[in-house]
C-alpha cells in the first residue's frame, strides 16, 4: 500500500537543521541553512521535544550521499588518490 503525502526529506537535511539548532540558530535560520520549510523545522523541533533525536546524529566520518556521488564522479573521470 502506498504512503500518502510527501516523501520524507533526506537525512542530510535533518542533520543540517539540528546542527543549526545546536549552534544556537533560530528555527528560521536553521531551516534556511538546511533547505527546508520553517513549518517542517517547527514540526521536527516539537516532535523531538526540543532535543535532537539520537537517530539523526551521523557517525563521524560517515559519507553522505553527495560525498559518494562526488567520489563516483572522480573515479569515473580517472582520478586516483596517490
Amino acid at each position: 500500500m502506498a504512503r500518502m503525502g510527501r516523501p520524507p526529506l533526506p537525512l542530510a537535511v535533518r542533520v543540517k537543521f539540528w546542527e543549526g539548532i545546536e549552534a544556537g540558530w533560530s528555527i528560521a535560520a536553521a531551516t534556511r541553512a538546511a533547505g527546508c520549510s520553517h513549518a517542517i523545522g517547527r514540526y521536527w523541533l516539537k516532535q523531538a521535544g526540543g532535543v535532537r533525536p539520537r537517530a539523526v546524529k551521523q557517525r563521524p566520518g560517515a559519507l553522505t550521499f553527495s560525498d559518494r556521488l562526488r567520489i563516483e564522479d572522480l573515479a569515473g573521470g580517472g582520478y586516483s588518490a596517490a
